[in-house]
């Protein structure tokens, strides 16, 4: 990160940096909370298929049940997996580009005080 860098540009780097982290992110949030919805609502068409006839076959509504549950978990797998591949990374990338930052806007004021107090210190010695 330079120093002119605005935050704006600084995130449009970040993510095209990491765009195939962000968009897998994307897409699974989007897959999960489908297949979350269909889990529920399998759930409900099992009870009432049970309710209405206490004999129907319910073995498509159970595999179709285990099936998008198990591609419910399948994505928050997936999901930890890209986090333990990229957090590391833009965490440190993050943390070093501000302690940059910081560290130059201390310098910055380090060195105006010290001219501060340099001119304080010879206008002192003009007046006396």
């Amino acid at each position: 990160m330079t120093e002119t860098t605005k935050l704006s540009t600084y995130l449009k780097l970040m993510f095209t940096k990491y765009r195939l982290y962000f968009i897998s992110l994307f897409f699974i949030a989007i897959i999960s909370s489908i297949f979350n919805v269909s889990v529920n609502y399998k759930i409900k068409e099992i009870i009432d298929t049970i309710a209405t006839d206490s004999n129907a076959n319910i073995k498509l509504l159970l595999a179709l049940f285990v099936l998008y549950k198990f591609i419910h978990h399948g994505t928050f797998f997936i999901s930890r997996l890209l986090d333990i591949k990229y957090k590391p990374a833009i965490l440190a990338e993050v943390v070093s580009d501000i302690y940059i930052k910081t560290i130059s806007i201390h310098c910055i004021g380090s060195i105006l005080i010290f001219l501060e107090k340099s001119l304080a210190k010879s206008q002192i010695f003009k007046i006396m």
